[in-house]
């Protein structure tokens, strides 16, 4: 369960904030904005939802209560709070509870928490740097004395869990890293539907052109100089689709492009999770990586296309062949 929003400190650059809970966890940020889909959001819920957790490696963290020096008046180091936690000794004495105690230093939003224990104690420093052109959330822990195990949770979940789940656990003793990619949310490249949906919509206009290259085929002097010759109608046709399909094809490798800018139209317009919607959030997000490996993944695509279609006119156009053999000879 979420903590009290009392219990949360906030961090942010002027772009976007994070909440982190008095037990050291991140229960929310959207990044790279405010405005942004939020990749930690255990504030809504648990921390399936999504949280970046660095505390001492204990059962549970009890922040209810506050310490002595947390109901003091705010000083020249800024405000204070403060609570108890469980703690296991690493010397295999009975658990104490943890000491936490937090300010932001001076008149600035970097977040120290001081935790202490019966073996040791550390300060973990939370902030994120303005005026970098990147947003960045820095968390450092810093040893003073003795020794405190330390564990660490990274539970990333994107866009409020649209696309993509991560999540990363490490102790002193264990480390457990677990990825799943939801195929059925993941974009057009992993999902065809809208994709296909926006090839079938402009599949008409081909089918019509087909069909006039067909006639005009059927109607020309080839046409009539095969008949004289007494070939049969079937024989007629199968010259007449193949000379149709020549342009066409052509056609076809280009309408790759078509498709996917009406893909994205369709996408945003009906809310639908694909590579559409995904372009248009890495632009309002100025994510210029993801925006960058998206038009990579369509020049391949078009370039393959390219390559298929000149494979199917080598095999549909016989002056084709024979020029590449006069090319060879």
């Amino acid at each position: 369960m979420p903590a009290l929003i009392e219990d949360y400190a906030l961090v942010g650059d002027g772009h976007t904030a994070a909440l982190i809970s008095r037990d050291g966890s991140v229960d929310w940020l959207c990044w790279p904005r405010f405005d942004s889909g939020a990749c930690f959001a255990a504030l809504l819920g648990t921390e399936k939802n999504g949280r970046w957790l660095i505390a001492p490696a204990s059962p549970e963290t009890d922040g209810a209560e506050e310490s002595d020096e947390a109901k003091g008046t705010k000083g020249a180091e800024g405000s204070e709070d403060s609570g108890k936690s469980s703690s296991s000794s690493t010397s295999g004495k009975p658990e104490t509870p943890a000491k936490i105690t937090r300010r932001y230093r001076g008149e600035t939003l970097i977040l120290e928490t001081d935790i202490e224990t019966a073996d040791g104690a550390v300060t973990v420093i939370d902030f994120m740097p303005p005026g970098n052109g990147s947003s960045e959330l820095v968390r450092i822990v810093v040893g003073r004395r003795g020794k405190v195990r330390m564990k660490m949770e990274l539970v990333l979940r994107f866009d409020y869990n649209y696309y993509n789940d991560y999540s990363y656990t490490t102790t002193k003793d264990q480390i457990k890293y677990d990825a799943h990619l939801h195929l059925n949310n993941y974009g057009a490249a992993l999902d065809w539907h809208p994709f296909a949906g926006v090839f079938l919509v402009s599949l008409g206009g081909w089918a019509i052109g087909m069909r006039n290259l067909v006639i005009y085929e059927l109607e020309n002097d080839s046409a009539r100089y095969l008949r004289a010759l007494g070939a049969s109608e079937r024989v007629v046709r199968g010259y007449a689709y193949r000379n149709a399909s020549l342009p066409q094809l052509s056609g076809l490798a280009l309408q790759l492009g078509v498709v996917i800018g009406g893909n994205i139209v369709t996408e945003i317009a009906f809310q639908y999770p694909g590579l559409g919607n995904l372009i248009f959030k890495a632009i309002s997000n100025q994510d210029y990586f993801l925006l960058q490996g998206i038009f990579i993944f369509i020049v391949l695509g078009v370039l393959i296309a390219n390559f298929i279609i000149d494979l199917v006119f080598i095999s549909v156009d016989p002056r084709t062949r024979l020029s590449m053999q006069g090319a060879g000879a």
